[in-house]
């Protein structure tokens, strides 16, 4: 039997959660392997706040400070992150707008960015923070928690 594909959006802004599963062996990895490099075979965008590379750097590096990960393959990992064929959105973009939203919504303007540039862009933010997905009222057609079709 052939597993059913989720349904990925053709564009998306992905944020770090997502991100680092392409590269850290965790619940979810295939979905987020999928979603970066469109496992349906069509055209994709995905996009991402310049922040999201200093958030990845940041979990790569908890990683091998805790010995889950050699330095190496945290330095591997992140050349290989700024490999992927993401579109990078500079924060003077979005900031404004981020803290908005943080102070509206009660959520940290890190969070906040990838949802300020998924309104700018007008495409789903696709997350495996279901904690963000829970503090935003749930998935739906904007918000999108990865592994799920919602």
């Amino acid at each position: 039997m052939i597993p059913a594909t989720r349904p990925y959006p053709t564009a998306c802004v992905v944020d770090a959660s997502v991100l680092v599963k392409v590269f850290l062996p965790e619940d979810g990895s295939d979905d987020a392997t999928d979603l970066i490099h469109g496992a349906d075979g069509s055209e994709t965008m995905r996009a991402a706040p310049d922040l999201a590379y200093l958030q990845c750097a940041n979990i790569f590096w908890k990683h091998a400070r805790r010995g889950q990960l050699s330095p190496d393959d945290a330095r591997a990992s992140l050349r290989d992150l700024l490999a992927l064929p993401l579109r990078i959105w500079p924060h003077d973009d979005i900031a404004e707008p981020a803290l908005d939203l943080a102070i509206s919504l009660g959520i940290t303007a890190y969070d906040a960015s990838y949802l300020a540039l998924s309104r700018l862009l007008d495409v789903p933010l696709v997350t495996a923070d279901s904690a963000l997905v829970r503090k935003l009222g749930g998935p739906g057609e904007r918000l999108r928690l990865l592994g799920t079709s919602r």
